[in-house]
């Protein structure tokens, strides 16, 4: 009869533990997914940022050659204003030097042939009268000669202006062009920084993913390595000194938020620093800020049970100790989502919540 109760004893462990490894296996399975699919995103980050640096290095050189512009723009401004003041001189002067021009052929023709007479009679012979009408010539001829000097400079003014003000276009429409490439170099810049940004927001969930699959693989492993020192007796001490119940598990509408949800465990009222309980005795898996839980204390009790303490104000044990049934965890506050000082509750077998009350003690 003993051998054959060893015997089923021995095919429920080795049961347990093909169990447990299938669904280690299956962690590692899942994990070793998630893994890769971080591997393959963080890949094509890399090439993203690439292609970011590119970009970053184009508009610097853009900026660099729109500066360069604007600078040719302003010389050639500057030029311009230069030769439209040379062109307005030139064209006092030739206005100045036709007035002069005209003003003495207005008088010889006014005079006709008196001006010969007076030039004449005040030549004192012939020699001294062709000096005298020579000289007469040579005035006309350097009036002349001059006005057509400075015809000639307001035309090479004007055909200098109109080059620069060519020029100037020609910057202007290399200015548009390059603000451009510039524009559109930023708009691609900014459409990989936010696919990256969005890769990023996903490599975050899988690692958050990961992480939980690895706490969870970590409890499975416990339920093979653990086991309960006390041997365990199937029913839940209270956590607390109060049983005055504010929250019960099930469908509730959020205290915080509004929205209706599942509450995973129960609410008992406390004050602020009155004491926390290990329901049950067991290895602590959970001894920190954990999320909207605030403070949180996690016992895991063997046979897949494992019980959560949640917004605490201050925490008495670490990851890994072995705890007894009643022992002081924590002290009982209000931290992560909370409206008031109580202790949030939780039960689950094999990682499911479940109601809390079927399991304490009357």
């Amino acid at each position: 009869m003993k051998r054959k109760l060893f015997s089923i004893f021995m095919c429920l462990v080795l049961t347990a533990s093909m169990c447990v490894t299938a669904f280690a296996d299956e962690y590692d399975d899942q994990i070793a997914e998630i893994e890769q699919e971080e591997e393959e995103l963080k890949a094509e980050m890399n090439a993203i940022s690439d292609e970011i640096a590119a970009k970053e290095s184009a508009l610097i050189s853009l900026e660099a050659e729109i500066e360069a512009t604007n600078r040719k723009i302003s010389e050639t401004e500057s030029l311009i204003k230069d030769l439209t003041e040379d062109i307005r001189r030139t064209e006092a002067s030739i206005s100045g030097q036709e007035s002069d021009l005209g003003h003495r052929l207005r008088n010889m023709y006014k005079n006709g042939t008196v001006g010969f007479i007076d030039v004449i009679l005040n030549s004192t012979d012939l020699t001294d009268f062709l000096t005298n009408m020579d000289l007469v010539q040579r005035i006309y001829e350097n009036d002349a000669a001059v006005l057509q000097e400075l015809e000639e400079k307001r035309t090479r003014l004007i055909e200098d202006k109109a080059a620069l003000e060519t020029a100037k276009a020609e910057l202007e429409e290399a200015k548009e062009s390059l603000a451009w490439q510039e524009a559109e170099a930023k708009e691609t810049r900014d459409a990989l920084q936010a696919k990256k940004d969005e890769l990023q927001a996903r490599v975050d969930e899988l690692e958050a993913e990961a992480e939980r699959l690895r706490e969870e693989a970590y409890l499975a492993s416990l339920a093979s390595d653990y086991t309960n020192p006390d041997g365990g007796s199937g029913v839940l001490g209270w956590p607390t000194d109060s049983r005055y119940i504010t929250g019960y598990f099930g469908y509730r509408q959020h205290p915080i938020w509004g929205y209706y949800h599942g509450h995973e465990g129960i609410d008992i009222g406390a004050n602020t620093g009155d004491n926390i309980y290990a329901a049950e005795a067991g290895q602590v898996v959970i001894s920190s800020w954990y999320g909207g839980y605030g403070y949180a204390v996690a016992i895991y009790h063997g046979d897949g049970m494992t019980t959560l303490y949640g917004h605490n104000s201050a925490l008495n044990v670490y990851v890994g100790q072995i705890v007894q049934r009643g022992e002081v965890i924590a002290y009982a506050g209000s931290t992560g989502w909370s409206t008031g000082p109580h202790c949030h509750f939780e039960v689950q077998i094999n990682g499911t919540p479940v109601d809390p009350l079927g399991y304490l003690e009357l």
